[in-house]
């Protein structure tokens, strides 16, 4: 009976330390397997940390560009507005405001636009006219504008148009005139003085639309510029000045 006792108590002991064995190996197995995963989201961590940076590497790479291109645009606009300056600036005449503007390419086919805009003083826009397919050349495409006496007058493509300064109603349009760049000159009697810097080289025409007389001769080729005096008239060209009565009649001096 002792013997089986003692034998049991063995068994017992060697049961329990079996189980110990086998937690021990549990255990052991789990920390590791912990171990493990902590190493691969260090890793994974570590692998990410390096992607941030490399991408805010790459964001500030991109608004450096980004600044660079805002810079290039903003002077772009700066350039822009100085040449709109030059080409579209307003012209202030009493109550108005007028703004003469190109569209197109230099070597367009069709020609480029030509738009005269007319504006109230509150900036608001009147009327707007256009001539269409104007070829370029060496020649002035259209003259400066004057404002006379309730009217636009203004030369596009050797043509001169009389608009209502109000409406933008055209009144009158004369053609086969000179190409010009000088603003048309009026005097007191209502009097139209057109050059042209080829031929006809001067055209007069009364406050009635009509020709009253013409400049042809060659040797007044590219004028450029007329005064209109008491007694005479005055007619600038590449060659010198040149005078007349108000008849039209040469002056020799």
């Amino acid at each position: 009976m002792k013997l089986q006792s003692m034998v049991l108590l063995l068994i017992i002991v060697l049961l329990v330390g079996c189980n110990d064995s086998v937690d021990n190996e549990i255990g052991t197995e789990k920390i590791n397997q912990y171990e493990s995963n902590i190493k691969k989201l260090t890793d994974e961590n570590a692998t990410l940390l390096i992607e941030k940076e490399e991408l805010v590497s790459e964001y500030n790479e991109l608004m450096e560009i980004n600044n660079e291109l805002r810079a290039d645009n903003t002077n772009l606009k700066e350039e822009t507005v100085e040449d709109e300056v030059d080409i579209d600036a307003f012209i202030v005449v009493d109550e108005y405001k007028y703004k003469i503007s190109f569209l197109g390419g230099r070597y367009l086919e069709d020609g480029i636009i030509i738009m005269l805009e007319a504006y109230s003083n509150k900036d608001e826009q009147i009327w707007i006219k256009t001539w269409n397919g104007i070829q370029v050349s060496e020649l002035a495409t259209h003259s400066e504008m004057e404002v006379y006496n309730g009217k636009v007058y203004i030369v596009v493509d050797g043509v001169l148009n009389i608009i209502d300064n109000e409406t933008g109603y055209t009144r009158l349009m004369i053609s086969d005139l000179g190409k010009s760049f000088q603003k048309p000159v009026i005097d007191k009697e209502g009097n139209i003085y057109v050059v042209g810097q080829y031929n006809p080289y001067l055209t007069v025409i009364n406050n009635q639309g009509v020709v009253l007389w013409q400049v042809n001769e060659d040797e007044y080729a590219w004028a450029d510029n007329v005064e209109v005096f008491e007694d005479r008239i005055e007619l600038r060209t590449i060659s010198g000045v040149y005078k007349f009565t108000l008849d039209g009649e040469r002056i020799y001096e």
